[in-house]
This record gives structure tokens, sequence and C-alpha cells, in this order.
């Protein structure tokens, strides 16, 4: 623990600080005298500053994201608790309906064509689009020529059309589902709902907009 020149606490005594060193070491002891989060907290790490932790001037919140966890599973507010409502939903009525591959990418084979969905959160958390596209049963090339095969080919590797379920004008225009705040935000700047309803909402989508679309897609996608 080293002192911060500048910076005194309630009782008269100089603050103190937890290194960055500490941090990147994955400490368990708390984040100084707010007492709350273990060191290692990548919301420590990053630096943000927020004056509500008056001892290391960084955020100290319960949406810290701990060290080591896989950023892309738990970014932002919510982020844990609409990947397990979007794979309870997976679960319970796309896995049933054929489809198969570990989420966020999945895909379902047909004798004609393989059906694909991939689920893309915001890097700043708080809202995701689910991509819908589809391909020929051997497979598709990517936007770099590499054969992508049947087993692996994702929607992301199509180009175009790729439409975002959700969009009054599917299968063009765009659309995000809203769960949480961004991680800059104190507080959602658009209406959210629940992650279960959200998860619900777009498995009612799949059945309606996607199964429609995959019906008459024709092939293949472009990458211009």
């Amino acid at each position: 623990m080293t002192e911060r020149a500048g910076l005194v606490a309630g009782d008269g005594q100089p603050e103190r600080s937890v290194g960055r060193a500490a941090h990147d070491r994955g400490d368990s002891a708390p984040c100084g005298p707010c007492g709350r989060h273990p060191r290692g907290d990548r919301r420590h790490d990053r630096g943000l500053r927020d004056r509500r932790c008056s001892v290391t001037r960084l955020v100290c919140e319960t949406r810290c994201v701990p060290r080591g966890r896989k950023r892309h599973l738990t970014t932002g507010v919510g982020r844990e608790e609409m990947n397990a409502s979007l794979q309870r939903m997976i679960t319970e009525r796309l896995r049933p309906a054929g489809f198969v591959g570990s989420y966020p990418h999945l895909r379902r084979h047909s004798a004609g064509r393989i059906d694909l969905i991939s689920f893309q959160f915001f890097s700043s958390g708080g809202s995701f689009a689910v991509e819908v596209a589809c391909v020929p049963p051997d497979g598709t090339v990517s936007a770099s020529g590499a054969r992508v095969a049947p087993a692996r080919v994702r929607a992301r590797d199509v180009g175009r059309p790729r439409p975002r379920l959700g969009s009054e004008q599917f299968p063009s225009g765009d659309h995000w589902f809203h769960f949480g705040p961004r991680t800059y935000e104190s507080a959602p700047s658009v209406p959210v709902s629940p992650p279960d309803a959200i998860a619900s909402h777009v498995a009612d989508l799949i059945e309606d907009q996607a199964e429609a679309f995959w019906a008459v897609n024709p092939f293949p996608g472009t990458h211009d």
C-alpha cells in the first residue's frame, strides 16, 4: 500500500491507495477503505473516475468485473443475468428446434441450407443485437477468401444479407435489445427490459422474422 500525496481521509490521516501492481496480481484483499471489492477488479484496473470512492478515486460499485473473467461474458450491468436468460432460452426453445453450436453462435443444418444466429453485445455493455444469416449446406467463403466448413460457419462469416432481428423494417434496418446502462453511464439512457422478457422476445422474433427470412434468403452473401 502506498500513500497518495494531497488526499486526506475524513479522520485527517493521509488517504491510501491500492497500487496498480496489486490490482494486476489479483490480490483478494478489499480495495482500500471502501472495503467492498477485491483488488483486481477490471473497473479499477481501467481507472474510471468516480467521486464515490474517496480513497482511490475509482469506480467502486457492484458492477465491478472480477479480474480473470471473460470480458465478452461480463461487461456492464446485468450482463451475466442477460447471458443466463439467453442461454436458458436457447436450451428451452432453440435446441429443440434443431440449433447446435456454442453460444453466442448457433447453427441449424438442413438438407438445403444452414440457418445461422449470432448474438453481438455492445462493447460498452447494456445492449446486444441478434444477427441471422443463411448459407448453403456445404458452408461459405469468408471475406478473406477462406473456406468456412459447415460445422464452423457463423453469421459473421456472411457479408450480406445479415439482418438484425427486431427491426420494424426487417430484414432491413437496425435494432438493439437494451437490458442495462453502458459502463460509462450511472443509469440507462434508454428504456430497458428484464433479461427474461428480452430473451423470450428474441425467441419469438426467431420464430417470426428469422424463419421467414431463412425460407426465402438467396445465396450467397456478399462482402462488399
